[in-house]
């Protein structure tokens, strides 16, 4: 499946950006999106970029490429239109597939799948009921439809507060990671293993839907330098 480059950004709630995970070709990246975390890159080997500097290349490297987006939901695709319109980037027209979409009919086409997806418990055992209705066609939680499920690590809902423990930590040294406690770099840790995780999910997820799947789902995404100009053209790809 080399015809998708997957992505799975980390923000939190206000929309500030900490992490981008890609897949692309079979390699797997992570780059550093968030200042405060800056200083981390040279020990755990990773870029830094700022999101606006991350997503013109990204693009830019995906429209060349005859490549097609692919991220679980439309988050990322309207993370790119935010930041775009924001920092007025022209950027080239991309191929985009949400893969939540996807998933949700590769469930209901087959009775039998939805039926043992019916079955399965709550993705994080003791949820309240508002939690397990969100957490319900989430990744983590289709996935246990495969064999690739979740590590015990993963925990939904406390990936951006472990970056925001990060930033807060390294203001108070001076942005030095190695001298975070355990305790820190673990959380941290965490956080990078959560996104990793999300990102190699979404082929595997694919191939168990169908890539024709995805493509008949697609958008279109044309981006300019005028918010005005932007389009976003929903409609299968040919």
């Amino acid at each position: 499946m080399t015809n998708f480059a997957y992505l799975d950004f980390e923000r939190d709630i206000e929309g500030n950006f900490f992490l981008a995970g890609t897949l692309i070709d079979g390699c797997f990246e992570q780059v550093v999106l968030h200042p405060g975390l800056a200083s981390v890159v040279d020990t755990r080997g990773m870029r830094w970029q700022s999101p606006e500097a991350f997503i013109e290349e990204f693009v830019t490297r995906v429209a060349s490429s005859g490549l097609t987006v692919a991220a679980f939901s439309t988050a990322e695709r309207e993370a790119i239109l935010e930041v775009a319109i924001a920092a007025g980037l022209s950027l080239p027209a991309f191929p985009y597939c949400n893969l939540h979409k996807v998933a949700k009919r590769w469930i209901n086409r087959a009775p039998d799948r939805r039926e043992e997806f019916d079955r399965l418990p709550p993705l994080v055992l003791g949820a309240n009921a508002f939690m397990q209705r969100r957490q319900r066609f989430s990744l983590a939680s289709i996935m246990r439809l495969t064999s690739f499920t979740a590590p015990a690590m993963y925990h939904p809902g406390q990936t951006s507060g472990r970056f925001k423990s990060t930033i807060s930590a390294l203001s108070r040294n001076g942005g030095n990671y190695l001298a975070l406690t355990a305790v820190q770099k673990a959380k941290f840790t965490k956080a990078l293993r959560h996104n990793e995780y999300d990102v190699r999910a979404l082929p595997i997820l694919l191939k168990a839907a169908g890539p024709d799947e995805c493509k008949a789902l697609s958008s279109v995404l044309e981006l300019t330098q005028h918010a005005a100009a932007t389009r976003l053209l929903e409609g299968a790809i040919s």
